[in-house]
Parts: structure tokens; sequence; C-alpha cells
């Protein structure tokens, strides 16, 4: 979790680590602390979803809640004039908010909570800076950085903490992919050959910053090559 976290807040310090503390909140930072911490709460209380309430009752349920209370904020900002232009790419935007990241998104998030745990599942909010890095690169023609690179691999170290998948009769401990991969689970071992590789410079599965360097008998530390993405990719096609 430090390491991915670690990642995440490369990405927002463009390297520079003296940024963080003069980071300037406003109102729009503080709105996205609190969806994250409510996100959080949300991603912890899946588990209290009572017995044979089914999922997609319970989506519902927090949809209708969620429109009760966004309709007085639309009325208001009707009454003071404000309308949705509407065109072929508001109504675009609009079916793909509501089908997407409303409805789909949140039928597999779920899902991924159910399957794995909470505390899993909430180690992939730190992968919001790698899409808006991505989204930014395709949409705006932005060009990244070495900054994001260095917390894209970061961010995918911590997120892959260890390369053994599930237990198995070699070895009995539990896998970090437990609950989905192995017999009758949702990736079936006896349909399926699974191979789990590790990110490439994490100190689990592959020679890391922690390992020793056969030149000193010391380990790399910040001596470690520094590695871009395009590694990482190439040794997992490989």
């Amino acid at each position: 979790v430090v390491i991915s976290l670690c990642g995440a807040l490369t990405i927002v310090a463009r390297g520079d680590p003296a940024v963080l503390a003069y980071l300037n909140l406003n109102a729009g930072d503080v709105w996205m602390l609190g969806a994250v911490l409510v996100w959080a709460i949300y991603t912890v209380g899946l588990a209290w979803r009572p017995a044979g309430v089914h999922p997609m009752l319970m989506l519902a349920a927090m949809t209708a809640v969620g429109l009760a209370a966004l309709t007085p904020a639309w009325l208001w900002e009707m009454a003071q004039g404000r309308h949705i232009n509407v065109s072929p790419g508001s109504l675009a935007s609009l079916a793909y908010v509501g089908i997407f990241p409303s409805f789909l998104g949140y039928i597999f998030y779920n899902r991924g909570v159910a399957e794995v745990g909470a505390n899993k599942a909430s180690l992939f909010i730190h992968l919001m800076p790698v899409f808006g890095t991505l989204l930014s690169a395709i949409f705006l023609s932005e060009i990244p950085h070495w900054y994001h690179y260095l917390g894209i691999v970061l961010i995918f170290t911590g997120m892959s903490p260890s390369a053994h998948a599930s237990s198995s009769p070699e070895d009995p401990s539990p896998g970090w992919w437990e609950e989905i991969v192995g017999p009758s689970r949702p990736i079936d071992t006896r349909r399926y050959f699974v191979i789990c590789i590790n990110s490439l410079g994490s100190c689990f599965g592959s020679t890391g910053p922690s390992s020793i360097d056969p030149l000193t008998g010391q380990p790399y530390r910040l001596h470690f090559p520094v590695l871009a993405l395009e590694d990482v990719a190439n040794a997992g096609m490989r």
C-alpha cells in the first residue's frame, strides 16, 4: 500500500516532494478528498449487505437514494435558468456516464469487492492517476514525463506484492488472488493454466532495490537501475 501510494504521490507532486509541502487545496480538491473518503466507506460498507439481499437490489436502492438527494440541487439549478444544451454530444455524454461509470462500473466493482475483499479492492483507487495520465495523453495529446512513468511503475509494484497467486499442494499458503484463482473459483484452474507474473523491479519475483548487488555485496537501494513502463510491459509480454 505504501509503495503504491508513493507512486500516486509521485505523479501528483510531479516528481518533486517539495510540491507537497506547498500544496494548496481549492474547493474542488476538498470535494474530491471527501469523495475518496465516502468511496472508502462505501467499499467497506459493501460487506454489511444483509444476507439474502441481491446485489442488484442494493444497487437500485442506493441509486434511488442518490437521485432523491440530488433532485433538490437539480431543481435549484433549473430555477436559476441553468439548462442542458441538448445536442448529440451532450446526449452521448449522458449515455456514457449513465451506462459505464454509473451502472456497469458499480456492478463490476461490487463483484470485485465481494470476490477479493475490501482491503485488496481499495488498492485500485491508486490507478486513478494512471488512467488520468493515459487519457490525457490519448485525448489531450499531453506528453508524459519521467515522473509519470516512475509513478506508474511504483503503483503497479505496490499493487503486486507477491507473484504467489493462489495456494497449491506445493505451497499451501494463501495467495494474493486466493478467492479468485483455483478449482471452482472464477478463474478455474481445472480449465485454465494460470501464470502469475510480477512487475519488473518488484522484490517479489524479480530483482529489485532490496536485492543484492553482486558488485558490492550490498542491496541496490537507490542505485537500482531506473525502469520505464515500457520495460515492465516488455517483461510481461515475454
